[in-house]
């Protein structure tokens, strides 16, 4: 995910984005609902404070596991979403997956918490 506000960390083996959504991204989400497969992620996999349009604790801040849902391959930022160069699943910068392509739920969100202003731990609900 190439951004200068977006970094990739490793945790457990996997690679999870941490990204600050601008204004003008946040403003694009609702404007994918109609395209999203879950738009209210009941299908999804994250905790329960991150069941909201955002996906997330802030709007501002995605974080999610790096890979695919359809084979695990890792997605690339392509404009203003996320697209899977293995079998073309495309994602909307909250994970969710857009409906017809392979992938058959949103991006994971693991559980995190923010320790403080500046600093996220992952692995630990809020």
């Amino acid at each position: 995910m190439a951004s200068r506000q977006a970094r990739t960390i490793a945790w457990q083996g996997r690679p999870v984005w941490i990204l600050r959504r601008s204004d003008a991204e946040l403003a694009a989400l609702a404007a994918d609902d109609g395209r999203v497969a879950d738009p209210a992620s009941l299908q999804s996999v994250q905790a329960p404070y991150a069941r909201n349009p955002y996906r997330s604790l802030r709007p501002e801040l995605f974080v999610a596991i790096g890979l695919c849902t359809h084979q695990g391959c890792v997605p690339a930022r392509s404009g203003g979403h996320l697209l899977c160069s293995c079998h073309t699943a495309k994602y909307d910068l909250a994970g969710r997956v857009f409906s017809g392509g392979p992938a058959p739920r949103n991006l994971t969100i693991p559980a995190y918490r923010l320790a403080d202003e500046s600093r996220l731990v992952i692995g630990e609900d809020a």
